[in-house]
């Protein structure tokens, strides 16, 4: 009985308590986000993959996973300057965190007697699931709060920090040749961490194919690859899964390479309605299944839906690669 009342405890505290808090999380951004000029458009459930594109949800099932994940991007019908967007940012974090607080609270202090009866030995089933489930939730408000208080007290005045403010005036409608980019290792930050690169090398990469600068995208690409080849796939690094497929398809020509990493993102970019992915799909065509008039369909469709594609220095690039292939392609008779 008192080893069944642990694992329930030990259960609740984790992976129950996280579930809750990313759900919490998750309902919260899709009610709250539009509010502050952000919308929720993208969540996973255990590998069952959720998107939102022309006002329409789809699901797909992708790999097995334990993971809740949720990822909030700005409403681009709404623009707004970079320090409007940044301050909303902030007051939508903040309630998120406060809400989590309060549900925290109001599990919390109801089981008070049940954690009370299992620090002083008690084994009662249900008390052993309120308190793992409580103190969990605790524990998860209190390590968001640090996080949190983390990410904007110090992580903003490192390479994360600079990597938003850059991103924020790419939709304010900056283009990335506007930003003056420089390699990671020449910028005044001291020990990234790999998230903050991956965020950084979305910018710095767009940046070096824009100026045409070719030569440059090697080596970013190359610490990318190391990164994430045999790691789980996570929403956050979507684009740079996007971005290894295309570049060993149009760049550096490695089938190996390019199919390892379409497989681990393939049921997601596969239902990706945006004029990226497509565009992906059809240099991997191109470049790597050398088959062309599958290649032109995937190009189409991207050239269908461009207009509708996120910053205006992120379309005006996509239409320019799109434009790149369409020459390719005609050169091949397709």
């Amino acid at each position: 009985m008192q080893l069944i009342a642990y694992l329930i405890e030990l259960t609740a505290f984790f992976p129950l308590a996280v579930w809750c808090k990313e759900l919490l999380f998750l309902g919260s951004g899709m009610l709250l986000a539009p509010r502050f000029g952000f919308k929720l458009n993208q969540f996973s459930l255990f590998g069952n993959q959720f998107l939102k594109q022309n006002g329409i949800w789809t699901h797909r099932r992708d790999k097995r996973s334990i993971h809740i994940q949720s990822m909030l991007r700005v409403d681009l019908t709404q623009p707004r300057p970079a320090d409007v967007l940044e301050r909303q940012e902030k007051q939508l974090e903040a309630l998120r965190v406060l809400l989590l607080c309060i549900v925290t609270a109001l599990l919390t202090i109801p089981s008070v007697p049940s954690i009370l009866r299992i620090w002083h030995g008690g084994t009662n089933l249900l008390d052993a699931f309120l308190a793992g489930l409580s103190v969990g939730m605790c524990f998860q408000s209190l390590t968001t709060i640090g996080i949190r208080l983390y990410v904007y007290g110090v992580m903003m005045k490192k390479l994360g920090g600079y990597v938003q403010s850059l991103t924020n005036h790419l939709r304010a409608g900056a283009h990335f040749s506007d930003l003056g980019l420089r390699p990671v290792e020449e910028l005044p930050y001291r020990n990234p961490t790999g998230i903050e690169k991956r965020l950084y090398y979305g910018l710095y990469l767009s940046a070096m194919l824009e100026s045409g600068q070719i030569g440059a995208l090697q080596k970013p690409t190359r610490e990318l690859t190391a990164m994430l080849r045999d790691s789980d796939v996570l929403i956050a690094d979507t684009w740079c899964y996007y971005w290894l497929v295309f570049y060993y398809s149009r760049f550096e020509l490695n089938p190996a390479a390019a199919t390892h990493f379409l497989n681990k993102i393939r049921t997601t970019i596969e239902h990706d309605r945006d004029a990226n992915a497509k565009r992906v799909l059809a240099y991997y065509a191109f470049g790597i299944e050398q088959n062309f008039q599958k290649s032109r369909a995937f190009l189409d469709e991207a050239y269908a839906v461009i207009d509708q594609f996120s910053t205006l220095g992120e379309r005006d690039l996509e239409r320019r690669l799109l434009d790149e292939l369409d020459k390719f392609l005609r050169q091949k008779g397709a």
